[in-house]
């Protein structure tokens, strides 16, 4: 029998930002867009750390697994653009998300298909 995957669970990741292309707009006070200088092109090395906890049990005569988790990434990942009227910037510094993964196990009890909410 495969063994119960209850319990709380730690991983960590490397990641990499990359093809986040932000137009810069410029707008007037009404909203009207009155400038579009260019692209930042985002891009940049990361870590995350991820905590959560899942619940195994039997469902319809299969074993299900669910449960939350807890996402916390801290990246570089930043571009800047220069035109002659100005400057802009981008970057993403750091990232929590929370979610809910559920998934169920194969009838061989070796591969978990999975998804997050």
């Amino acid at each position: 029998a495969a063994a119960d995957g209850t319990g709380p669970y730690v991983g960590l990741s490397l990641v990499d930002v990359f093809g986040a292309d932000d137009e810069l707009g410029i707008t007037d006070p009404a909203g009207r867009r009155v400038a579009t200088p260019g692209q930042l092109d985002i891009a940049g090395p990361g870590g995350a750390v991820q905590l959560g906890y899942r619940w195994q049990s039997r469902l319809l005569g299969r074993e299900v697994v669910i449960g939350p988790e807890i996402s916390y990434e801290d990246s570089s990942a930043d571009a800047d653009l220069s035109w002659a009227g100005g400057r802009g910037a981008s970057n993403l510094e750091q990232l929590w998300s929370l979610r809910v993964k559920a998934g169920v196990l194969s009838a061989s009890r070796n591969t978990l298909v999975y998804g997050t909410l």
